[in-house]
């Protein structure tokens, strides 16, 4: 996976939220990570207990973001 996509937390109430670079986006929202160089276009799919599915523009297979123990 890429060293500067980071999830740093995952909460669980009425939606649940995955927090990745700072951002908190729940299943089916998408936004834009500013990254050095450039920006990524990510979009959540699943949100698990200690991991989060997500996809990025212009690859072709989703990535697995786990949280650090």
């Amino acid at each position: 996976g890429d060293p500067r996509l980071k999830l740093s937390g995952i909460t669980f109430g009425s939606h649940p939220l995955a927090i990745i670079n700072g951002r908190s986006l729940s299943e089916g929202e998408a936004t834009q990570i500013s990254l050095k160089p450039g920006t990524l276009n990510i979009k959540c799919l699943k949100i698990q207990a200690d991991s989060v599915l997500i996809t990025v523009d212009g690859e072709d297979t989703p990535r697995l973001l786990r949280l650090k123990k």
